[in-house]
């Protein structure tokens, strides 16, 4: 028989049951506790879906995130700007930025306006990291994130960043997916993201692969041996190829769809993308 949606448990629910399943595992297993069985049940009664979003510099990932989310400039582009920190970025009824420090450096929270990024969040205004900046948080009104979504937008690996690697893999282990950005202007994937995705597919198999730049740069041969390059290096794991073919500054997504129909924006939000990961 058919289920209606409204047979569908609510997040308590399931968060209620994953509970009493831990508890009854830690009894049986004489007091030992799975921490991060339990991490995940404050993330499922959240209703996070966390997506981290990973590739070489200058491959087209903050541009992705600005058409995904069909908000022009909500995380900085810019042909000589490289992402130098990690930037979250949630649901909010309106646009905010808030810069988050490590704790060593003894600095409390600061909200930030849009002109402020690039010198919080780039190589070019933050080299080195010098701010000594642990995240920051981008709260925006796209419909993309209404019911819970959560990008993570992570900094370049590859070329002279090799800091950022161990960076971008403490965020992969927790992730619900993975978006690993290609160019396909250029070769479809070279050997440092070869080696990349060969210690990627250690961590997480649900990566899923997005090819950017491709609107009238390339043949239709060139885009059919990128893609079957980048299944080459699939190895199998779960996950797919998509091609984006906006142009810098377009915000138009083909395939989202209307409004979310949902409105879920959840009161421990902050403390959900903060702990993550």
């Amino acid at each position: 028989m058919k289920k209606n949606l409204t047979d569908i448990p609510s997040l308590e629910t399931v968060a209620s049951l994953m509970t009493r399943v831990g508890l009854l595992e830690e009894e049986i297993n004489g007091g030992n506790r799975d921490n991060e069985y339990f991490s995940n049940i404050e993330k499922v009664a959240l209703g996070l879906f966390r997506v981290v979003v990973m590739g070489e510099i200058k491959k087209g990932k903050s541009s992705f995130i600005n058409a995904l989310c069909a908000t022009r400039d909500l995380v900085p582009v810019h042909d000589n700007v490289a992402t130098s920190t990690i930037f979250k970025i949630h649901y909010g009824e309106k646009s905010e930025y808030k810069v988050f420090f490590l704790p060593e450096s003894g600095k409390e929270k600061i909200t930030i306006s849009a002109d402020q990024l690039r010198q919080y969040g780039t190589e070019d205004g933050n080299p080195d990291n010098r701010e000594m900046v642990d995240f920051i948080a981008v709260q925006s009104p796209s419909q993309l994130l209404k019911d819970g979504f959560l990008l993570i937008d992570t900094p370049g690996v590859g070329g002279l960043f090799k800091k950022h690697r161990d960076i971008t893999f403490k965020y992969a282990p927790k992730a619900d997916a993975v978006f690993f950005v290609t160019d396909s202007t250029e070769s479809p994937i070279g050997a440092d993201e070869v080696s990349f995705l060969k210690e990627l597919r250690n961590i997480t198999r649900l990566i899923y692969f997005v090819q950017t730049k491709g609107a009238g740069r390339s043949s239709p041969a060139h885009h059919l041996s990128g893609r079957t390059c980048l299944r080459n290096h699939r190895g199998g794991q779960r996950g797919g190829i998509h091609e984006s073919s906006w142009r810098t500054g377009d915000t138009r997504v083909q395939g989202q769809g209307g409004p979310s129909q949902g409105t879920h924006c959840p009161d421990g939000l902050e403390e959900g993308y903060q702990s993550f990961p």
